[in-house]
């Protein structure tokens, strides 16, 4: 009882509130940049903005996991009272995410003037020079991503938010600027990458502000100090592959086996599930370094009790989320994209996914925060085989709301896996330390 209430004073909850309002408005933000491009470009123009803008979840993970697995080590070796390793772990991986961006960085640069000079592409030279600028913003936001997972693993997520915030504070007014003076493709993705670049990169500064900055190591030191989170990192790296083909293919999967029309209709359906998962996600990141810190230090039962609590409030909240949802949805898509879409299987799939979706995310989270990632992997992995059969098997004949239902039962196995781990690994993590201390 006395960790639970230490932890009950500690910034959990102005940290979740943080990040669900700084990820409202950049939902928000969102919607307005993509107003502001889409009056400012011609079709055509604005087709090759968005593929470029889609390109920055695809550079999340390409550090290969080293960030996520570093954002372990730095929260653990806190919980230890060792800031000194905290510090060198990153440094170190600083500039071995540094050399990785910037080779990957030029790699792409060598290819996208390649295919173009062989002809593969017809992309002409304003196109050319905006996929120049995005690979350099992009190879610089992984840098900077980095320095705020560090701050994530420092418990600091109000900063995150703020940094996030900055971010559309940069990005609308300088895309409103570039529309104001008749600017095209170039300028309009150079404001939207350097900011995007800036406003992860500002976390560097915080971090030297705050004493958590040693300074970069020799290229071999790096090597030393990174290399025994390499294997973390993998693990952290399939994770992302994996979750990225059971959540966001979706509407690819539609689009195969349906007509486009019913995969915008499917899209359009399930963006509206997508904002109270986002946000719950979102409030249950900082969960992820109190978990590695309080583990660290033995306190295994903060930790279950912990983790069960907020999986049952999270899919609680999803419930409601998910019937206010179903019974408003059609309005809401007729009014907001002048759409009737009044599948009520497909309102009533997408409202169950939330929830179970809702639960594995809390759970990976803590998981995630233990170091336990592999597991998830594999069940993740039967989740996208599984979705994919029943796609194929029944979407052609009883449509989208299939999909629908299918990525539910998809994620079942993982659910109760998650669930099971959690318990598991704490109680083994919780023997363990009493054998130590007896």
């Amino acid at each position: 009882m006395i960790a639970l209430r230490r932890v009950a004073q500690e910034p959990l909850a102005s940290g979740s509130v943080a990040l669900v309002g700084a990820r409202l408005l950049s939902i928000m933000g969102g919607i307005v940049t993509v107003s502001i491009v889409a009056r400012a470009l011609d079709d055509a123009t604005f087709g090759f903005w968005s593929a470029l803008a889609s390109l920055t979840t695809l550079t999340a993970g390409l550090d290969f996991g080293i960030g996520n697995a570093v954002r372990n080590r730095i929260a653990t070796s806190r919980a230890a009272g060792d800031e000194s390793r905290a510090r060198e772990a990153f440094s170190a991986a600083v500039l071995v995410v540094t050399l990785l961006s910037t080779a990957l960085a030029v790699l792409a640069l060598a290819a996208a003037a390649g295919v173009r000079a062989i002809g593969w592409v017809g992309w002409s030279s304003e196109q050319q020079e905006a996929i120049a600028v995005t690979i350099v913003c992009l190879g610089a936001f992984q840098v900077g991503n980095l320095a705020q997972l560090a701050l994530y693993a420092r418990e600091r997520p109000v900063l995150v938010a703020a940094l996030e915030v900055t971010r559309w504070a940069m990005t609308i007014p300088a895309l409103l600027l570039v529309a104001s003076a008749g600017g095209g493709l170039l300028p309009m993705a150079a404001a939207y990458f350097l900011a995007l670049a800036l406003s992860v990169l500002a976390a560097f500064p915080l971090l030297i502000a705050n004493g958590h900055w040693g300074g970069l190591p020799s290229a071999a030191r790096a090597w030393v100090v990174t290399r025994r989170d390499i294997w973390a990192g993998v693990g952290f790296a399939s994770l992302q592959v994996v979750a990225t083909l059971v959540y966001q293919t979706d509407v690819l999967v539609a689009a195969q086996l349906t007509s486009l029309a019913e995969a915008g209709d499917f899209a359009l359906v399930q963006r509206l599930y997508l904002v109270p998962a986002t946000l719950m996600f979102a409030a249950a990141t900082p969960l992820w370094a109190r978990t590695s810190a309080e583990v660290a230090v033995g306190n295994h039962q903060w930790a279950r009790t912990f983790a069960a609590r907020a999986a049952a409030a999270a899919a609680g909240a999803a419930v409601l989320a998910g019937v206010a949802i179903a019974l408003a949805g059609p309005w809401a898509v007729e009014v907001w994209a002048g759409r009737e879409i009044r599948d009520a299987s497909l309102y009533a799939g997408l409202a169950v996914w939330l929830v179970v979706a809702v639960w594995v995310m809390v759970l990976s989270v803590v998981l995630n925060g233990m170091g336990r990632v592999w597991p998830q992997v594999r069940w993740l992995s039967v989740a996208v085989v599984v979705k994919v059969a029943i796609a194929w098997l029944l979407v052609e004949r009883l449509g989208v709301a299939a999909l629908a239902w299918g990525a539910t039962v998809a994620l079942l196995p993982l659910a109760w896996s998650n669930w099971r781990e959690v318990r598991r690994s704490l109680s083994q993590n919780e023997r363990g330390a009493r054998e130590v201390r007896s």
